[in-house]
């Protein structure tokens, strides 16, 4: 059986459909889908629609749109994250007088294996349809956990020094505060790429679907197509 696309099911419609016949129904073009009217009788007040999608357009398999999706957010994300730290470290390094750039490589590259594994536990990785705002608090906590996480493993295996501190909280309050303005600007940019977001199919018409289509049709942006 062929992997189905990600569906948006609209329940209120698929509960009030009835089954008909090929000949009771008529079409009318819609963009970007077409809408077929379904009369039940002819002393009916109101004609059933049922949304019938248009044939997907040609493009990367299922697979391949899932990688290069979430791929693109988690690039985003860890260079606005090492930009941070770089930052944080040239900043206190500057302020102390002593170079930390030994700093950089083993701490940079545990805070971003933190970052990716927690994040793909809170599912930001591609957080398609995931509400902006639980996404933003899912990407904050991220951020602040695995700062948090290589500051007790630090304490706790090796040597915690003041300065690491100092700039574990700089560059950790900078990349939690421009971590969401960066996935913002992505995904604004990234939404006018064919192949970037997952397909989707809305099942049935009515008030609620219509809706639903209506929403996503100006939010493309949230990752569905």
């Amino acid at each position: 059986m062929p992997n189905l696309p990600v569906g948006v099911i609209s329940a209120d419609v698929i509960e009030k459909a009835v089954p008909y016949s090929e000949t009771d129904f008529s079409t009318e073009l819609l963009s970007p889908i077409d809408s077929i009217e379904i009369d039940q009788d002819s002393g009916s007040e109101t004609a059933k629609r049922i949304s019938w999608p248009k044939t997907l357009a040609i493009g990367p398999s299922e697979s391949t749109r899932f990688m290069l999706t979430a791929g693109t957010l988690m690039l985003t994300d860890l260079l606005t994250i090492s930009v941070c730290f770089t930052s944080a470290i040239f900043l206190v390094g500057w302020m102390v007088g002593t170079p930390l750039t030994w700093i950089l490589f083993p701490h940079g590259t545990a805070i971003l294996l933190c970052y990716l594994v927690i994040g793909s536990l809170m599912k930001l990785f591609p957080a398609t349809a995931m509400s902006p705002v639980l996404e933003l608090r899912q990407l904050v906590c991220s951020c602040l956990m695995s700062v948090g996480l290589l500051m007790l493993l630090n304490q706790l295996f090796a040597t915690l020094s003041y300065t690491e501190v100092i700039i574990g909280f700089i560059g950790g309050l900078a990349a939690a505060f421009l971590l969401p303005l960066s996935r913002t600007i992505s995904r604004h940019y990234l939404s006018r790429c064919d192949w970037w977001g997952e397909r989707a199919v809305i099942l049935g018409a009515g008030a609620q679907g219509r809706a639903i289509y209506d929403f996503y049709l100006r939010a493309p942006q949230r990752g569905l197509r």
